[in-house]
């Protein structure tokens, strides 16, 4: 196996101190300089719920991980597309906590989008541009279960590139498991993320 296509897997306590774990960890995964590369720290904004609920990717992780990357000299973007068609995405981001724990560093990502076609189902994927031109993606997915897959580790989360109504419309392209688990890797392929 090459490098490239090798994983690590690092287990930290988070018990005490969340920003000196995300600190071990991104010193152990992550490049010591991004030079002033384009980073795309990518939470789970699944929906407009308070950090509590455990729905989102809390927000005290986001703004750990915003941090590291600073210090790491990066451009940092924190954002996702949130299910619904009730709320904005930033709506959905003071919500969870996600917006004041960016530090500055939230966008929409969904003002500009692309249309691609799914390798393995052929179907269209509306999805934001900025995922496919940053120079890294830290995937900061929620630990949950999926109706549809039960457990995906932190796949699912590239779920979130999708824009807008482009979600439900997979939910109704792909409502078979396999179908559903076919299109979820085909997002991962459009952009796998660097770190998750």
């Amino acid at each position: 196996m090459s490098a490239s296509n090798a994983s690590r897997v690092i287990i930290e306590s988070t018990e005490h101190d969340i920003g000196q774990a995300v600190n071990t960890l991104m010193d152990a995964l992550a490049p010591d300089d991004f030079a002033g590369a384009k980073v795309l720290v990518k939470p789970n904004m699944v929906g407009p719920s308070t950090p509590d609920l455990g729905h989102t990717t809390h927000p005290e992780v986001v703004r750990a991980v915003v941090r590291a990357c600073v210090a790491r000299n990066a451009e940092v973007i924190v954002g996702d597309n949130p299910g619904g068609i009730s709320s904005n995405s930033r709506s959905v981001a003071e919500t969870t906590g996600i917006l004041e724990a960016s530090e500055g560093c939230y966008r929409s990502i969904s003002e500009r989008v692309v249309e691609k076609e799914g390798r393995k189902t052929g179907l269209p994927f509306v999805v934001s541009q900025i995922v496919l031109d940053v120079d890294y993606v830290i995937n900061l997915p929620r630990f949950k279960t999926h109706i549809f897959m039960m457990v995906t580790g932190a796949i699912k989360n590239t779920y979130g590139y999708l824009a807008g109504a482009c979600k439900a419309r997979m939910h109704l392209d792909a409502s078979h498991r396999p179908d559903f688990a076919d299109a979820i890797c085909d997002l991962l392929e459009l952009r796998t993320p660097d770190l998750n």
